[in-house]
């Protein structure tokens, strides 16, 4: 029967340093495995503190049954689900009943088939960790663009690869904050574009009266102010890759425009008299429906089909709890190493990663990536473990900013997502006198986007 350890990191607890290169071989050239050694409770406590582990060896003759329930215990919070195996030459029962039931996943007798170990190793890590770790090689290249190990972002993302290696439009639909810019900055790293340039543009954050000089540039005396000439996106973006982000807020007069830049592959800036050929792979992106947007007359039909020849759709946090965990660490990692913050550092416990993954996370990866860099920089020095009063409090905060006060959440609970937005839209509107550019700015949302939506309240 075939193992499947690559990728899978295990920590080796031994006093005997033939045994240690014995296993280190094993697992390291036949298996493909990372491999960690230790020859004492405290190395092997470090290594558990500072690295991601899935498997350990613990070599029980080496410590007392407090000290191995102890060391149990820790690896059982910083790595949830990981397996962990204590083997000795001179077995007690009893004790290793007792160690059985604290969590171990088996006590093994000296000396050790290997070849039997492994299939069972493989077989317990097939349902845990190689969804994350021994995906295919061509998604494995994902993982320094986007995190996760669930089967629905493994699913969704399994033709990315293929995807990037061609020239055709792709579309990406997600809701906002599922990393739909990160999606296309894989595209264009993994595609024979990589060496160009990567250029976004965010078509709801540029004024309507700006967004076509933006795109295709203008020519000098072109207009009042047009003091330059200047080049557009798609210039900046030749022989690279254009990601036209939020499409679906494009004003329709421009769709057109858009289109024929598509179907020509020329473009021509404003005021301008010849047309520049361009080679730019296009990816767009929304979190609009876009079949709805063309039935109530804002998107262009043809438009769509050019720009979804190929598409992937990316689903939101809630629906993949397994990304969670693994997403929230790498961000509480990430910043408390930006602030200095002396290691080791904490590990969440289970029961916050049970709160983190009961929360809805309306606005996704970018929310999940906000709440943990709160928890980090405001983190008081020493602690070792973030406990779920931590997480309460960070999430009781978060969404108390986000709804004003208790009343207006429960009053909430009783009307349709349709109506809380349409209210909360219009107490925007109100708060700001009825000035719609400083609402628009209040919303995070572009003006065009307001006036669409009040026309529909």
């Amino acid at each position: 029967m075939r193992t499947i350890l690559s990728g899978i990191h295990f920590l080796v607890i031994s006093t005997e340093t033939s045994f240690l290169r014995q296993i280190k071989n094993k697992l390291k050239e036949k298996e493909k495995a990372e491999v960690f050694l230790a020859t004492s409770l405290l190395q092997a406590k470090q290594i558990l503190e500072t690295e991601s582990l899935h498997v350990v060896l613990f070599d029980y003759d080496l410590a007392s049954i407090e000290d191995a329930l102890d060391f149990l215990s820790l690896f059982q919070e910083y790595s949830a689900g990981g397996l962990c195996y204590f083997y000795t030459k001179k077995p007690n029962y009893k004790e290793a009943l007792e160690i059985i039931k604290a969590g171990a996943t088996d006590f093994i007798t000296q000396p050790i088939d290997w070849e039997n170990l492994f299939q069972e190793m493989s077989k317990r890590l097939s349902s845990r960790f190689t969804q994350l770790v021994n995906i295919e090689p061509e998604l494995q290249k994902l993982q320094y663009f986007l995190l996760f190990r669930s089967n629905k972002m493994k699913e969704g993302l399994k033709t990315l690869p293929r995807i990037a290696k061609t020239n055709y439009s792709v579309l990406i639909m997600g809701e906002s904050g599922t990393g739909k810019e990160m999606v296309a900055r894989a595209i264009h790293a993994l595609s024979d574009r990589k060496e160009g340039a990567f250029v976004s543009v965010n078509c709801a954050a540029i004024p309507e009266t700006l967004i076509e000089s933006e795109l295709f540039g203008y020519e000098k005396g072109s207009f009042t102010g047009a003091t330059g000439v200047k080049k557009g996106k798609f210039e900046l973006a030749n022989k690279g890759t254009l990601l036209l982000d939020e499409i679906g807020d494009m004003p329709l007069q421009l769709q057109t425009r858009l289109l024929r830049v598509l179907e020509a592959g020329k473009v021509s800036r404003i005021g301008g008299e010849r047309d520049i050929t361009l080679d730019v792979r296009v990816i767009a992106a929304t979190h609009n429906n876009l079949k709805q947007k063309i039935i109530d007359g804002l998107f262009r039909e043809d438009l769509y089909y050019r720009l979804n020849i190929l598409n992937i759709h990316l689903p939101p946090l809630r629906e993949r709890k397994e990304d969670i965990s693994l997403l929230a660490w790498n961000f509480l990692q990430r910043v408390l190493s930006e602030v200095n913050y002396k290691p080791p550092y904490p590990y969440l416990s289970q029961q916050s990663i049970q709160l983190l993954e009961a929360h809805n996370w309306s606005g996704n990866v970018r929310e999940l990536k906000n709440l943990m860099t709160q928890i980090a920089v405001l983190l008081p020095s020493g602690i070792r473990k973030i406990e779920a009063k931590m997480i309460k409090k960070a999430l009781f905060q978060h969404v108390t900013r986000h709804s004003q006060n208790e009343e207006m959440f429960q009053a909430a609970l009783t009307m349709s997502l349709e109506e809380v937005k349409n209210g909360y839209i219009q107490k925007i509107l109100d708060s700001k006198k009825g000035n719609k550019t400083k609402a628009a700015k209040s919303l995070g949302i572009s003006l065009r986007s307001l006036r669409q939506k009040t026309n529909a309240i």
